[in-house]
């Protein structure tokens, strides 16, 4: 009994502590938008001119705008889709199957990796493991429910993730490509209020299918130099990897049950912002649970 009242006082505590942390990113993301709107308006009473006409220019314009992270997320402008779509290079089939085979290889050694830690309590039944390395963080979420079907969850998730709601799942997004129907490569950038440095990232989505599970990844693309070299500066270029492990409980799904996995590992972060981010996967996979399993809190009539 005092066992369970301590990991319910821990669990409380966290979620207090996650609370905070999402009212001060809140205060903080609405200061960066008026600051920001500010630069807009200097900007337009000096006469300067908004109009792209080259390269160069649209480089100049991202500039101004880069620090354009509005309250309910960043968002593409006309100039930045059109600079990425033009010096985006095509995937072909076999760095498709090559991607998928690395990939897959890294999310088995993770899976089973003995140098990953636990904090040794869950919140709302997701367990966690972890392994931090200087700059670098990996990490696990797992739950099991019983109720669900592992390849069904899969193509919820799936269709979710590749359509216009992705962007009001993750965060905004501006499409690519669609490399196959289990593949698409999406462009994103995310501001961190607290320091006001843009994360930008070409990501591939892709879907597989495995005898024992189902996998759902998304993760950054090596193979986008040009964009690299012609958006942002070249530290503002992340590399992750979100993988989405759906373990079915019976191998030829004769009954309902899914052991889910979310994971994934994120690197050229500060040390300091190492928990900043696992705090916001955790808040991911809590939103992931309500949005595609079922709301986790309920409000019943007196």
């Amino acid at each position: 009994m005092e066992r369970k009242k301590e990991s319910i006082t821990r669990v409380k505590k966290a979620v207090a502590e996650l609370e905070s942390q999402v009212r001060l990113l809140k205060l903080t993301s609405e200061k960066v938008t008026l600051e920001q709107e500010n630069d807009l308006l200097q900007h337009h009473l000096t006469g300067e001119s908004t109009n792209a006409n080259n390269l160069e220019q649209l480089k100049a314009l991202l500039e101004v705008r880069k620090r354009c992270n509005r309250q309910d997320g960043w968002q593409s402008n006309a100039a930045e889709k059109k600079l990425v779509e033009s010096s985006f290079e095509p995937v072909t089939p076999q760095r498709w199957r090559e991607l998928v085979d690395k990939t897959m290889k890294e999310t088995d050694a993770q899976a089973c990796d003995p140098s990953f830690r636990s904090m040794g309590f869950s919140v709302l039944g997701w367990s966690d493991r972890r392994k931090i390395e200087d700059a670098t963080v990996k990490f696990t979420f797992s739950k099991f429910f019983p109720h669900i079907w592992a390849e069904e969850l899969l193509n919820r998730t799936w269709d979710k993730v590749t359509t216009e709601s992705y962007s009001s799942f993750f965060s905004p997004s501006l499409y690519i490509t669609r490399v196959s129907n289990d593949a698409i490569i999406v462009y994103r950038a995310i501001c961190n209020p607290h320091t006001n440095r843009i994360s930008r990232s070409v990501e591939l989505i892709g879907r597989i299918r495995r005898e024992r599970d189902f996998v759902l990844f998304i993760r950054s693309f090596d193979g986008a130099h040009n964009v690299h070299r012609c958006v942002g500066e070249a530290q503002s270029w992340s590399r992750s990897m979100t993988i989405l492990r759906f373990e079915p409980t019976s191998m030829h799904q004769t009954s309902p049950g899914c052991m889910m996995h979310f994971g994934g590992a994120y690197a050229n972060l500060a040390t300091a912002g190492v928990q900043h981010w696992l705090m916001e996967v955790l808040f991911i996979v809590l939103r992931f649970e309500s949005v595609m399993i079922a709301p986790m809190f309920a409000i019943c009539a007196s």
